[in-house]
This record gives structure tokens, C-alpha cells and sequence, in this order.
């Protein structure tokens, strides 16, 4: 048989345990389909994977102008999905308060209890959302294979323990007992425990025990049980909130994708955009790329939510330079680090005298390694603009940046989306 009538759409998740299925599954259903969207009895395909996150490239399955593929990709693995559900129903935001300026009154602090799949992705996730303005991003780490594992994510991310933002990412050896462990938790005292220990059982040990040390010493903290299943949030006056990380608005793209679309067209300079329509730049993207303008449409709740508590006031200059701070944690979390001054001068150099393989983008490497000169505080954002603007110059190339009115046009397109939110025109994810 075959299509009679135009599907508008069609949304395939593969989800199987046995993960080497749904990458193979995948690309059998686009063969499967190829002759109908040839012919366009098919609208636009999106696709969800189950897949080991490090190993399988989404930009395998995306479109391109040269080749079939999906028109949305999320790969995803189930420690990234309890990740996500915990920031995104229960984000850092909601423990800070802020004052006028949008500028939080203190530090984000949070202590992860196991540091396996589930807690590695746990940090990098709260990195990302933990960065506001006034306030530092401090981790405190318990696990026994501790500097095994911690070896692995600095060799991977090595610009995430050392940068502008001045993380404090600290570890101990030990396992969630005894008197070292009780007094490095009371040091701290975190707004967020995640245990992620192993097994449920002794997860729900350890959160017990951990709940009755905050109560005693007056610590108000949620205590967060993290299982590939669930996230289950404790409070300290013994209210639990639970969370299936397994649900649609964890795996559904569609919709996240519409908000980071408009986010990606906001970004671009009219020269980026060709006279080209949003969709039409968005089908260009890479698919990292399309993963950092997602990473800011799931901001959106924590801008709304800091602007909540400025009364209601959208501070445009204060907020672009939060949202240059999470843009900047969620490269340094994907394996980036800041670009040098020797390596900036040396691709200019290279850009300037027109040798293959450099262009007006010399100022980032995204495939070899992973470096970009952007990743600076939003104050020396002007001096990149200006030796950026100059080589430019140099090359004959009429083109300019300003790296701070990108942040701020990102700003202002958020603000019209939650505006027409709250006209019921479209709806965020955990919208309050």
C-alpha cells in the first residue's frame, strides 16, 4: 500500500532499552517514508532517541539541504532526562531570592551525593541554570570513586572547572555517612542534595538520614531523590514532590522547537539571515547549535521567574548579561573552553590571508577543538567586538558584531514570548 491522503505530521520515538534499536529503527522508518515526502504526501518528521548521548551524533538523523533526515532530532539517555525533569520542575532559581537589579542575594549551593551517569549530568544541568547574577555556582561532590570520575569529566569538559564564572566544584572520597560527611554538608549549606547513589533502596536511606540532619540544624534545603524512573523532591517541613522523567513534555520537541527557533532568528545578524525566513535558518543549523537555543528556551521560566520577584519589571541590560551567563556555562558543560589570545591572533591571521578552512566564523572552532572566543564576562565583550570588527575590516568584509546586543535581542524576543504566553497564544513548559 501506500499514502493516499497528506500526513501533516508525523512524531516517532524510539525508546527501546536496547538502545542499538532505535538508532537502527530510525533510520529505517526514513527509508520507509522516503517515497511519500518525496512526493509530499508527508509533512514534517520529528524523531526522539533513546541512545547513549556521547556516542550518537544527532546531526546524523537532521535534515540538510544535501541530505534526507529528520526536520527535528532530540537524542536523549535516561540520565539526562532525570536531569532535566529535576531543573526544569525544580530549578535553582526557586531557592535564590533576588533583589532589585535582578541580582541574586546569595550563592547557589549544592551538594550531589553519587557522581555516576545520574550525578555527572545532574551537575552539568544545574551549572547551566544556576548561573545568576551576584551569585556563585558552588558544588560539594560525595562519592568514593570520586577522583575517578571527576578525571573523566575534566579531560572531557576541561573549560567547565576553570573559567571567568569562578565555579567552586569540589569533591571528597567518601560515601554519604559518617562525621566528614556530616560536616563538609554543614559547611555548605546546600539549597539542593541530589542523591544518586545506585540503587532505590538505598537512595531512600540516605534521604531519610539527610532530612533529619537539615531539620536538626535548621538547614532549609530540598533534598532530591534521583532515579532513572523518577525524581522525587523533599522538603524539610516533609512535603514530596514526584516526577516521572519519562513523560511527553520531556521527550516532545515540536513545541520547545517553535520558542528555540525564534531565539536562533533573534541571534542572527540581518547578514546571517540572507533574507532567509526562520525556518529556513533553522533547517541550517547544526545540531549542537539547535541544542543551545533549546538550553535557552528552557531558561525562559527562570528569566520569568527572576522578574517575578524585580516586580515585574524586565530589566533588559540586567537580564542579557544572565543570559550571557548561561549561554556561556552551557558551552563550557559541552566541552568548551575560552578561546586564548595566541589562538585568536593566529586564526585571524589565517582568516585575513584567506587559507582554506577559515572564515568570517574564525573566531570559534566547533569540530576540531571545541574552542570559542566569546566565552568571556559580558564586560570584555566590547574589546572581542572591537579586534573582531577590525579583522574584518582588514579583510575587506562588510560585516559587524556586538556580542551584547545579541544578548539583549534574545532578551527582548523571551519577553515577547512570555508576554503572548500569558495571553494564552502559546504555552511554556512549567509555566507557573
Amino acid at each position: 500500500g501506500g499514502i493516499i491522503t497528506k500526513i501533516n505530521a508525523i512524531k516517532l520515538y524510539c525508546l527501546r532499552d536496547e538502545e542499538e534499536l532505535n538508532t537502527e529503527f530510525a533510520n529505517k522508518f526514513l527509508n520507509l517514508i522516503s517515497k511519500e515526502r518525496n512526493e509530499n504526501k508527508i509533512g514534517k518528521v520529528s524523531v526522539t532517541i533513546l541512545a547513549n548521548m556521547a556516542m550518537v551524533d544527532g546531526a546524523e538523523f537532521q535534515k540538510r539541504s544535501e541530505k534526507e533526515g529528520y526536520d527535528s532530532v532530540l537524542i536523549v539517555d535516561k540520565a539526562y532526562l532525570v536531569a532535566k525533569t529535576l531543573a526544569d520542575y525544580f530549578p535553582p532559581c526557586k531557592t535564590i531570592e533576588f533583589r532589585e537589579g535582578c541580582i541574586a542575594t546569595q550563592d547557589f549551593r549544592v551538594a550531589l551525593i553519587g557522581f555516576g551517569k545520574i550525578g555527572q549530568e545532574l551537575l552539568k544541568r544545574l551549572y547551566v541554570n544556576g548561573q545568576f547574577i551576584g551569585s556563585c555556582f558552588k558544588a560539594m561532590i560525595f562519592d568514593q570513586d570520586y577522583e575517578k570520575r571527576v578525571a573523566y569529566l575534566k579531560e572531557m569538559n576541561p573549560g567547565m572547572f576553570d573559567n571567568f564564572l569562578h565555579p567552586e566544584i569540589n569533591g571528597v572520597a567518601i560515601d554519604a555517612e559518617g562525621i566528614e560527611f556530616y560536616q563538609k554538608l554543614k559547611e555548605l549549606h546546600p539549597d539542593y542534595v541530589c542523591v544518586a547513589a545506585g540503587d532505590s533502596s538505598r537512595n531512600r536511606r540516605i534521604c531519610n538520614e539527610v532530612m533529619s540532619f537539615l531539620r536538626r540544624n535548621e538547614i532549609n534545603a530540598y533534598v532530591c531523590e534521583c532515579t532513572y524512573d523518577c525524581v522525587a523532591v523533599h522538603s524539610v517541613d516533609g512535603k514530596v514532590e514526584k516526577k516521572n522523567t519519562f513523560v511527553v513534555d520531556m521527550l516532545e520537541i515540536d513545541h520547545i522547537d517553535s520558542i528555540a527557533m525564534e531565539l536562533n532568528y533573534a541571534y542572527l545578524s540581518d547578514q546571517d539571515k540572507k533574507n532567509k525566513t526562520k525556518e529556513e535558518t533553522w533547517v541550517e543549523l547544526s545540531y549542537f547549535n539547535k541544542m543551545s537555543c533549546r538550553s535557552a528556551a528552557d531558561f525562559i521560566p527562570t528569566l520569568k521567574h527572576v522578574v517575578s520577584q524585580n516586580t515585574g519589571i524586565w530589566d533588559l541590560e540586567q537580564l542579557s548579561k544572565m543570559e550571557h551567563l548561561r549561554w556561556c556555562a552551557f558551552y563550557f558543560v559541552n566541552g568548551y573552553r575560552t578561546m586564548s589570545e595566541e589562538e585568536f591572533n593566529d586564526r585571524a591571521t589565517k582568516y585575513i590571508n584567506e587559507e582554506n578552512g577559515y572564515d568570517f566564523k574564525f573566531h570559534k572552532d566547533e569540530y576540531n577543538h571545541l574552542v570559542h572566543a566569546c566565552l568571556i564576562s559580558w564586560e570584555d565583550l566590547p574589546e572581542l567586538d572591537a579586534k573582531q570588527n577590525a579583522v574584518f575590516r582588514r579583510r575587506g568584509y562588510d560585516k559587524r558584531v556586538n556580542y551584547r546586543n545579541s544578548d539583549r535581542s534574545n532578551v527582548e524576543v523571551i519577553k515577547s514570548i512570555v508576554e503572548r504566553t500569558e495571553k494564552n497564544e502559546i504555552m511554556l513548559l512549567n509555566d507557573d
